[in-house]
């Protein structure tokens, strides 16, 4: 079992268990941001998470229709676009291409390609085809081979192509790994409270038990050979939603490498994929959004080279009824939004369908029981924010995590009996503010 030391005194502090209840702890509206720096400035610079927040076990499945109180920031976004595209010698050799993709805005920008627009249009045009596979949106189309899935429940296999395969069958493994804190059967549940809809409401206990016999990813039935999926029983839907747009970055990332991209930042609505380093030859440097939900404000700056950052927070989407809030990020095992004590987490790895689903699972898991399972999973790192303003950085990213949010206590989790040497005060200091 994981233990956690104060980062200033040493001290071991306890774990609070994974919640079951359904007030909210979610105190903002905004998605996990992401800062990159620009050439000749350390300091990092907020790229807000455009349109909403889609890769959690989401109470507003993936790629369902938009929500029109996000377009101010898409168009924030369009707005600040053409100073990419300035004459300055730095920015020269920088080219970045907004589209809204997935039920988000996806931001690709990439430093010195051989072929940037060639290596822009191939990764765009490969997040348009996974999209085209597996959203669940019906206002935008007839049918998609997830849909094919979701209708034909009950009654009989869907054949689809590899890539939903692939992304079923690795939400499933997840699955598994977490307990069933991750389910892609999530899908009814979330269309019985609404969440991101002007329709978002507590529903009454009694449809909640009604609907929780369709909620069980362990009941899919995958044949390898055939590629085709089945659900059991009617009434089962999938949502992809919590791992499909980590799956479309890591897509994206890989086609700009084989272009030979060397140096490049995806930002799928929050999910971040770097390639390379900045062309300077330091890290990027990618800026976690205050759990507060304020858009100037970071709880802290991971410094990454070639790996996937994606973050969930209970304050990037809710509702409040009768003076409660309910957050977007559902415990299937509960039927209601969340209630395990954390307010931000942040997975980091090489796989960004990967770190995707984590960052919700472990939100879901609670603290204690997302610590452990991280220990598990070599090359995998975490950055959990609690509601009693604490910082607990698992040790692989404690060197390069640097806390902005003073009033956040940091702690380094370890599994043996000795301070982590990382622990210090020294060691975990952030640059020209307040200090431990």
């Amino acid at each position: 079992m994981s233990t956690y030391r104060n980062a200033r005194t040493g001290h071991t502090g306890g774990h609070r268990a994974p919640g079951t209840g359904h007030r909210a702890p979610g105190t903002g509206h905004r998605a996990p941001s992401v800062a990159q720096n620009t050439p000749g400035d350390n300091s990092p610079v907020l790229a807000y998470t455009r349109g909403m927040r889609v890769s959690d076990l989401r109470a507003f499945s993936l790629f369902q229709a938009p929500c029109l109180r996000n377009t101010p920031l898409l168009a924030i976004l369009l707005l600040a676009t053409p100073l990419l595209w300035s004459c300055s010698p730095a920015a020269s050799a920088r080219r970045s291409q907004t589209e809204f993709l997935l039920g988000t805005a996806v931001t690709i920008t990439i430093f010195e390609a051989p072929n940037p627009r060639q290596a822009l249009d191939e990764a765009f045009e490969r997040t348009r085809e996974i999209q085209n596979r597996m959203s669940i949106n019906q206002a935008e189309y007839d049918t998609t081979e997830i849909m094919e899935v979701n209708r034909h429940a009950g009654h009989r296999p869907v054949a689809v192509s590899p890539d939903t395969f692939l992304v079923i069958r690795e939400g499933l493994k997840v699955g598994e790994l977490t307990g069933g804190a991750f389910d892609i059967t999530i899908a009814p549940l979330i269309a019985l409270w609404g969440m991101g809809t002007e329709a978002a409401s507590v529903p009454p206990k009694e449809e909640v038990l009604r609907v929780q016999p369709a909620i069980g990813f362990s009941d899919v039935v995958l044949d390898t050979k055939a590629e085709t999926v089945f659900l059991p029983r009617s009434g089962m839907a999938l949502d992809v939603g919590g791992i499909a747009k980590g799956y479309a970055a890591d897509e994206g990332a890989r086609l700009l490498r084989e272009a030979g991209v060397k140096h490049a930042l995806l930002d799928y609505g929050g999910d971040i994929v770097t390639v390379g380093e900045h062309p300077r030859g330091t890290p990027w440097r990618i800026g976690l959004q205050h759990p507060g939900g304020q858009r100037d404000q970071y709880l802290g700056v991971l410094s990454s080279r070639d790996e996937s950052v994606v973050s969930s927070g209970a304050y990037e989407r809710f509702f409040e009824e009768e003076g409660l809030r309910y957050h977007h990020i559902f415990d299937p095992s509960t039927g209601y939004p969340s209630d395990s004590g954390l307010t931000s987490v942040t997975v980091v790895g090489p796989r960004a369908i990967i770190t995707d689903a984590l960052s919700t699972a472990i939100f879901v898991m609670g603290l204690e029981t997302g610590l452990d399972l991280m220990e598990e999973l070599p090359g995998y790192e975490a950055i959990i924010a609690t509601e009693d303003n604490r910082i607990i950085l698992t040790p692989g990213v404690a060197d390069r995590f640097e806390r902005t949010a003073p009033e956040y206590s940091l702690f380094v989790a370890c599994s043996c009996g000795n301070e982590h040497p990382l622990g210090s005060p020294k060691a975990l200091q952030h640059k020209g503010g307040y200090q431990e």
